[in-house]
């Protein structure tokens, strides 16, 4: 008999922290701005529907959700810190820069930034030549996560028709008359330079950190053109 309520009383906290899990998971996708199917959530967790409407009923009932049919996500405007006329403006003004990016940018954007403000037209319009980078969505965001990190990156460069390999020590994505560039240190002699970041690929994040002075980043943070 001992060893019966032993068995259950571990499958009961197995599953007391499969529960867990699953909640942090999506509470942490709902604060990134994902909208998530509760049917596709089931699935992934191996669970029931009726579980995870529970979860998102019960369990999170103190978040602040909003619902579309089977569809939730983290509902800011209904928190006391909703957004201000200004501040309503000022994301309308980046969902219409963010279109000039390019479709993949945009597509990320614009839902969240829609779900932020409640104007049904945005009274933006930019005419502006901006550097479509779109199908470089992935190596921006791996190069975003390195100059965070201060990590050295490997990557290839193209440069007319052939490529070189390039270790670099990441700083900025700049952007200067309409072209974007990595503006990075040579690994190989620290030098400061510039690269286009459409003509960077294959980036890897290697282990190795790097540390950066102060004047550099006023300096960088000052420029004006490339």
């Amino acid at each position: 008999m001992s060893f019966g309520r032993s068995t259950d009383k571990a499958s009961r906290q197995k599953r007391y922290a499969k529960s867990k899990l699953r909640l942090r998971t999506i509470l942490a996708r709902l604060y990134r701005g994902e909208v998530l199917s509760m049917r596709d959530l089931a699935t992934e967790f191996g669970v029931s529907l009726r579980t995870v409407q529970r979860d998102i009923n019960e369990r999170l009932e103190g978040f602040p959700l909003a619902r579309d049919g089977e569809k939730v996500f983290l509902d800011t405007l209904s928190r006391s810190d909703a957004l201000n006329p200004e501040e309503v403006a000022a994301l309308e003004l980046l969902d219409e820069l963010s279109r000039k990016q390019g479709h993949a940018f945009y597509a990320k954007i614009h839902p969240l930034l829609s779900r932020l403000r409640r104007e049904a037209a945005n009274p933006f319009y930019a005419k502006l030549y901006m550097e479509d980078i779109g199908d470089k969505l992935h190596e921006t965001v791996l190069l975003e996560q390195a100059i965070r990190e201060r990590r050295l990156i490997r990557a290839r460069y193209r440069m007319e028709e052939k490529s070189k390999s390039v270790d670099l020590k990441p700083l900025k994505i700049a952007n200067f008359e309409g072209f974007w560039y990595l503006i990075a240190l040579d690994a190989r002699n620290d030098r400061l330079k510039k690269y286009l970041l459409r003509k960077l690929s294959q980036i890897e994040i290697t282990p190795e950190t790097f540390e950066v002075s102060k004047k550099l980043e006023t300096s960088i943070e000052r420029a004006v053109n490339v």
